[in-house]
């Protein structure tokens, strides 16, 4: 008696994106996925976003959306799309990420207003 081929199933993302970003700080998204089908190589793109994030495939079911302090986007608002793909069925994972402007530290002191010399 043959074994049944399972039916493709959909990859799927388990992994939920931090969406929130201050100017000068480095973005890092772990993007897990996952599929029922265990023979299946998946891949993972980002589809849409900006330049400055860069998508790195594990090629384990996992992925990297990372960007450095100093090329992260300016303050706004960035749609992305990644997306993840076995072959046969398509799951996309949509969110928009953030960026808040940075406020510059808050120095308290009281300004010196005489010396002594000598």
């Amino acid at each position: 008696m043959e074994t049944p081929i399972p039916e493709n199933q959909r990859p799927t993302f388990v992994s939920t994106p931090d969406e929130e970003l201050s100017e000068g700080e480095a973005y890092q998204y772990e993007v897990i996925t996952t599929d029922d089908n265990p023979d299946d190589r998946l891949t993972i793109l980002k589809i849409e976003g900006p330049a400055w994030l860069e998508l790195i495939d594990g090629g384990d079911r996992t992925a990297v959306l990372q960007c450095i302090p100093e090329g992260c986007g300016g303050e706004g608002t960035y749609p992305i799309v990644l997306q993840v793909n076995d072959g046969k069925e398509v799951e996309s994972q949509s969110f928009t990420l953030v960026v808040k402007a940075s406020t510059p530290p808050l120095i308290e002191t009281e300004p010196v207003t005489s010396a002594t010399t000598g």
